[in-house]
């Protein structure tokens, strides 16, 4: 008998009990599908039992798979775009739904979807290759318990899982939690906006202007005093022409996922910077009783009108042609969508009333690429197409990256505004490098559309400053991400607690982390690590201290390459490695801390005979 255990979550107890229930005969297969689970426990109690085992180690699969797999993935999301629940389906009569939808950015850093889809294609190809007859999984992930058990229908096999709840999309529960927290947003955004009307005046400031920039405050302005929005950085003033002026058009309630802040919190953080804010335009002023209305009945259309949507998605299923259905996944991403939409539009309908009272003849706006950058596009063409709208590059743009990544057929780049047969793009793109310019003419967009611009933040680090600290001192400075703060720290931990001598590690989080400074401090304390400290100035200042950088897909490696300082690229069970740097020679892969312990001897020992 051949047993495939899948542990998606790290539950020990139920684990044990489907073990001490296998028969001696029992050649048990395990893949975990986690990071931070301890393997060598598990290995342990199996080997107590006495039962034949078998670790799958799926790490570097998961980045191979999912490299070869995107493209399929890809074309699975974008024929929803003609499935019954969506063709033809509009959004107030002048956009596709689809464009407007989660599915359609096809990404991959918010939503578990596609690395779910790598796991259930690694889980069929492991069971045809080791003649797999029973299949286990440990989950609490309902959508991925339904996603595999409905991919695994045509194998034949036993399946059996610890959870057999399903979504509650159904319920009237769910609706009416849907729309409890869409009137929280919308008293939120109201009142913000009252509060705007009454402390400040712009008509003047409006009249002036003739580059309008978007901005999302304080989530995305860097440094102490929030001078200035980070993916900018003074780019707009190297672009525009000396005798034409600019601002930031300003939104702090935004779409309340981009942000979420209370309404105190959004007084509060106005009055604190008020000195920078009126310097610019803040278009949350610009809501009205008219957008409460709107919202709310957009709010009850959506959910039912979404919920519907659902119901026929699950009537009718989507498979690829290896049968893998996550259909359950892209019903969660349309939940998500739908209580999203109204919520998008109420700012695109804030910025075109922006527009309609001044001179702006360019919006430089970022986020293209996401449903609120579409919205926000489609807006102000349909309103005024002789504003000129131009995508701004706020990430790294590379073949890896799925919301990059387009099939030229679904975008026709055209000049018209027929948004219900084509997806809504800027006129012109703004992008860093010719990595960026090379991807999205794949994808469709014409080269005289795309613009390549410097950013600061490469042009102040393609110089690394001179080392003033002792040589003896080998440096080596991990840098998250948003996310994978402490999936990363898990990785590395045995090698924080058995460090060699002269060896100095710290960390640069990510300034929007949710794994904020309190947290890693936590984390240290937890784990008695002595040899771990937090950098708290700029990204700048961190790479003129690295000797090594390590981390997975966080854009400051990618400065650390090119200030040619050895950087190790972390390949991780839970994650598909979105980085460009996967393609570089001159960067090292790790699949294990054993590994990253060998880099890190080799490359001391070149740097030790360097200096």
């Amino acid at each position: 008998m051949r047993k495939l255990l899948i542990i998606d979550k790290a539950d020990y107890r139920t684990c044990e009990l489907f073990i001490r229930e296998l028969p001696e005969e029992t050649l048990l297969y395990t893949m975990i599908t986690i990071d931070d689970f301890d393997r060598a426990r598990l290995n342990e109690y199996i080997t107590k039992c006495g039962i034949k085992h078998h670790l799958l180690n799926i790490t570097g699969k998961v980045d191979k798979f999912g490299y070869e797999l995107r493209y399929k993935y890809i074309n699975y999301l974008d024929a929803l775009r003609y499935h019954p629940a969506m063709i033809n389906r509009t959004v107030e009569g002048k956009v596709g739904y689809y464009w407007l939808t989660e599915m359609s950015t096809h990404r991959s850093d918010l939503y578990g979807t596609f690395i779910k889809y790598i796991h259930i294609h690694i889980i069929l190809h492991a069971i045809q290759e080791n003649q797999i007859d029973a299949c286990f999984l440990v989950s609490e992930n309902i959508n991925f318990i339904d996603s595999l058990r409905r991919s695994l229908a045509s194998y034949r096999i036993d399946f059996n899982t610890t959870k057999t709840s399903v979504p509650d999309y159904w319920t009237i529960k769910s609706w009416l939690r849907d729309f409890y927290f869409q009137l929280i947003w919308a008293f939120r955004t109201s009142t913000f906006g009252l509060y705007l009307k009454s402390a400040i005046s712009i008509k003047s400031k409006l009249e002036e202007l003739n580059w309008g920039v978007y901005s999302v405050f304080p989530h995305l302005w860097r440094g102490s005093k929030l001078q200035d929005d980070d993916k900018y950085r003074g780019i707009i003033e190297k672009q525009k022409p000396n005798n034409e002026s600019s601002a930031y058009l300003i939104s702090m309630v935004s779409d309340g996922y981009i942000q979420n802040m209370r309404i105190a919190e959004l007084i509060r953080c106005y009055r604190a910077n008020r000195t920078v804010l009126d310097r610019h335009v803040m278009i949350d002023k610009f809501s009205t009783l008219y957008d409460v209305f709107k919202f709310t009945m957009q709010a009850i259309y959506y959910i039912v009108i979404g919920h519907w949507m659902n119901y026929l998605l699950n009537r009718k299923r989507i498979t690829d042609d290896n049968g893998v259905d996550i259909t359950a996944f892209l019903m969660e991403q349309n939940h998500v969508s739908y209580l999203r939409i109204p919520r998008i539009l109420w700012e695109a309908r804030k910025i075109e009333r922006c527009l309609r009272i001044c001179s702006i003849k360019k919006f430089v706006y970022y986020l293209y690429e996401w449903t609120l950058g579409r919205a926000i596009n489609a807006r102000i063409k349909l309103s005024n197409q002789n504003i000129l709208t131009i995508g701004m590059q706020h990430g790294p743009i590379n073949k890896r990256r799925l919301y990059n990544v387009h099939h030229p057929e679904r975008l026709k780049f055209q000049q018209d505004t027929d948004y219900c047969h084509h997806m809504p793009h800027p006129d012109e793109l703004w992008v860093e490098d010719q990595q960026a310019l090379e991807t999205l003419l794949e994808s469709g967009y014409p080269k005289s559309a795309i613009k390549i611009i410097q950013s600061q933040r490469k042009v102040k680090s393609i110089i690394r400053e001179s080392r003033s600290a002792d040589y003896n001192e080998f440096r080596v400075v991990i840098y998250p991400t948003l996310w994978d703060v402490k999936p990363v720290l898990d990785f590395l931990l045995e090698f924080l607690n058995t460090r060699e001598q002269n060896i100095k590690v710290f960390i640069k989080p990510h300034p929007r982390s949710t794994f904020t400074i309190e947290n890693i401090q936590h984390y240290i304390n937890e784990h008695h690590i002595r040899n771990l400290e937090i950098i708290h100035g700029t990204m700048e200042e961190a790479l003129a201290m690295t000797d090594l950088a390590i981390g997975t897909i966080s854009s400051a490696l990618e400065e650390a390459a090119n200030c040619r300082i050895p950087v190790a690229l972390i390949s991780m069970v839970e994650r598909y490695n979105e980085s460009s740097l996967f393609d570089r020679n001159d960067v090292t892969v790790i699949q294990s801390d054993d590994e990253f312990a060998t880099f890190v001897a080799q490359t001391r020992y070149v740097y030790e005979l360097n200096n």
